[in-house]
């Protein structure tokens, strides 16, 4: 999409001045030439770019040239700065610097000078991005869709514009997390997140807690996007609010395997009408406890902007407290002369920082390659996970999904004495601050679930 030019600038040419603080500007560059430690207060929350003068901005330019080469900061070196940069005349030369450190008396307040600086260059960005957004919508060559995708990505991005100068001191947390243990004792639970339906999922992981980015991977036709779906439900049936990304499923066909899993109806037998009318009456039922559960489908969505963005708003319009992404190999994004193993790498990176974003955890569900033919197929391990590395560095949590009767392995070493054709192996092989191991549980393929009726614990 080409890029308009500024809007901000015809807003000036029409006598309009757009959002700026030309006073805090200054007083903000008098007070950091005048104390050496200054700068350091308000480098997290400013730059260059955010100041609406001219003069002021390449005058920050030059103080930040000046801190990068680790130069001491007042009006005498600003000013030579400034002469190498060439922008000195641009400023409008040493005697405006000298007016800029007249302005100021102390440093009390540069912090608070500093945000106003910043609120504003936020402010005009927000009006350039609705301005060219309005421009482009003349435009009837673009796509629509792209283009409202486009807009909400910007301005998604302007919430991240906020200060990133929110240090905390070790004191602080410990004394959170001495409260947080304090009603974990008063309140036992078997878990500190939300619950899984699977009970060794709970006692490994202790549920799935914010923002942790847990990964589930297993060979195709095993069970990954069940388990998910099962976890989704099990999760909004306790109240609280999922978002559930399907890329290969319809919300009908999710439906579907939903409503079997509940009914005990085989999916191609409700899909039919092939059922009786005790078993009709049975999907009605269902079908209506389903009606206020707060689990949401978002079908079609595989642009790693638009999961982001969904996301979002989700969060803030739904108070969404889980997400599944199913899955990893079909979500497409831009990496100018990637490889897929970079594009990968930066799927995965981008969801764990909207973890930590959103303050949520993510289900990511990630796709193995099909066994070689005529290869002695093993349940997998983290080196297995497909395309990239990054993607178990990334991750706080990984669980493998291995159904050996579905390969037509009878044989796993320290399995045989707990075998059953209808068992799968379910292996929590990452968690940064918990246990892990495998286990087995009962699939049922009939109803495409996973049971917890039937667990054993095994070392291989």
């Amino acid at each position: 999409m080409r890029k308009p030019k500024l809007i901000i600038d015809d807003i000036t040419s029409m006598g309009k001045l757009p959002p700026q603080a030309l006073d805090f500007e200054e007083i903000v560059l008098g007070a950091v030439m005048l104390e050496q430690s200054a700068y350091d207060r308000i480098a997290l929350t400013v730059n260059s770019n955010d100041f609406y003068s001219e003069q002021n901005k390449l005058t920050f330019q030059a103080i930040e040239e000046l801190s990068k080469n680790n130069e001491p900061i007042n009006f005498v070196t600003v000013t030579k700065k400034a002469k190498e940069l060439g922008t000195l005349e641009l400023i409008g030369g040493a005697y405006y610097i000298t007016t800029l450190t007249n302005r100021v008396a102390s440093t009390a307040n540069i912090e608070y000078n500093a945000t106003v600086i910043k609120q504003k260059s936020t402010h005009r960005r927000f009006i350039q991005a609705l301005a060219e957004a309005q421009q482009n919508a003349w435009n009837e060559t673009l796509d629509i869709y792209d283009l409202i995708r486009s807009t909400g990505n910007e301005i998604d991005n302007l919430t991240l514009t906020k200060s990133k100068n929110d240090i905390i001191q070790i004191g602080t947390t410990a004394a959170k997390v001495y409260l947080d243990t304090e009603n974990a004792k008063n309140n036992p639970s078997e878990t500190v997140g939300l619950k899984s339906c699977i009970r060794e999922i709970n006692e490994k992981l202790m549920g799935y807690s914010a923002p942790d980015l847990i990964i589930v991977a297993a060979r195709p036709g095993e069970g990954k996007s069940t388990l998910a779906l099962q976890e989704a439900l099990f999760i909004a049936e306790q109240g609280n609010p999922v978002l559930f990304f399907s890329m290969e499923m319809k919300d009908k066909q999710l439906v579907w395997k939903v409503l079997s899993q509940k009914t005990e109806i085989e999916v191609l037998r409700i899909r039919s009408g092939n059922i009786s009318d005790t078993e009709l009456t049975d999907i009605a039922y269902q079908s209506q406890s389903l009606k206020n559960v707060p689990l949401y489908f978002a079908d079609g969505i595989n642009n790693l902007a638009d999961i982001k963005s969904v996301s979002r708003q989700s969060v803030k319009q739904k108070g969404i407290k889980f997400i599944v992404v199913d899955y990893l190999g079909l979500i497409s994004h831009s990496v100018e002369g990637g490889t897929r193993e970079q594009v990968v790498s930066e799927i995965s990176r981008q969801l764990k920082q909207l973890c930590l974003e959103l303050n949520v955890p993510i289900m990511l569900l990630s796709q193995l390659s099909r066994p070689t033919k005529g290869v002695s197929v093993k349940p997998p391990q983290l080196h297995d996970l497909k395309e990239s590395g990054a993607i178990e560095a990334n991750a706080d949590g990984v669980i493998f999904i291995f159904r050996p009767e579905y390969h037509g392995v009878y044989n796993v070493d320290g399995f045989d004495e707990h075998f059953n054709e209808n068992m799968a192996i379910i292996d929590v092989a990452k968690q940064r601050l918990g246990n892990t191991g495998k286990f087995l549980t009962a699939w049922n393929g009939k109803y495409n679930r996973f049971e917890n009726d039937k667990i054993t614990e095994f070392k291989f």
